[in-house]
């Protein structure tokens, strides 16, 4: 089974230290994990059915956190939406026609 590469992430590390790879914190939400050097992957087939179920938990994970930072995204997005329209309501509005008029 190819390595896994690990995604870079924004989010820093915590004081206590630095976090938990995607595998460590997938191999952590399975059951009864077999002990490393169990048996290679493709000599044992419980090594390996146990690869593809950590491999499905990191897509998991992985899933996860694209929403997150899609529900996050679209939180900034609207939120500088509604600040862009405020300025382009009080442009328009300081920008009148009429109120650089000279009297007559």
């Amino acid at each position: 089974m190819p390595a896994h590469a690990e995604p870079r992430s924004k989010v820093p590390a915590t004081a206590v230290g630095p976090q938990p790879s995607l595998r460590e914190r997938a191999e952590a939400r399975l059951p009864l994990a077999p002990a490393p050097g169990a048996g290679a992957p493709g000599e044992d087939p419980h090594a390996t059915l146990h690869e593809l179920r950590v491999h499905q938990v990191e897509l998991e994970i992985q899933n996860e956190e694209l929403r997150s930072a899609q529900v996050e995204l679209a939180e900034s997005r609207d939120h500088y939406a509604d600040l862009s329209s405020l300025r382009r309501s009080a442009t328009s509005r300081s920008t009148r026609p009429e109120r650089f008029a000279r009297p007559t």
